[in-house]
């Protein structure tokens, strides 16, 4: 039979596995989101550049619902990346526990949060010399994230089909 300790440890291990899988799951579900959103966008903003080069002045009157539904889908966009943000920041979060309680506080995760959180990374056995976050340029242009791009992107539709619909009502 075996000890507590050794089934425990047994299911931290399993659970860091299907975290991992989460994680990458997860990225998945960001790019297809993305890419849908992306798509209804374009289609959308090239519909709307159709109907403002056209002359047809009864065709105008669908500029703006085409624009309302492209602000309605950019603000859905906004909410399901910010709530995949969320599922994400737990996960990782999950991840750097599990590692603490499998006594790797180096670990992959905790290390990498280690080294963005405090800009300087130790190696464990004291064999290389310290790796260093970068400053200035460099190290503003490092801490971009993707997460914010997706967060942009969204607000950026939202601004240009505002200006169409200003466009629209001036023809």
């Amino acid at each position: 039979m075996e000890d507590n300790n050794t089934v425990d440890r047994d299911i931290l291990k399993q659970e860091y596995s299907i975290l991992v899988e989460l994680i990458k799951h997860q990225h998945t579900r960001v790019q297809d989101f993305d890419k849908t959103f992306l798509t209804a966008n374009t289609i959308l903003i090239g519909a709307c550049a159709i109907l403002l080069g056209g002359n047809n002045s009864k065709l105008f009157s669908y500029l703006i619902p085409l624009c309302i539904l492209g602000i309605a889908i950019s603000l859905i966009w906004l909410c399901v990346l910010q709530r995949m943000k969320v599922d994400s920041d737990l996960r990782w979060f999950q991840l750097r526990n599990v590692e603490r309680l499998l006594s790797r506080p180096k670990g992959i995760f905790s290390g990498g949060y280690a080294f963005f959180k405090d800009k300087k990374l130790e190696s464990s056995d004291g064999q290389e010399s310290p790796l260093k976050f970068p400053d200035g340029v460099q190290g503003f242009l490092a801490k971009f994230r993707v997460v914010w791009a997706g967060a942009i992107l969204p607000l950026l539709f939202t601004g240009l089909y505002i200006v169409l619909i200003f466009i629209g009502k001036q023809c």
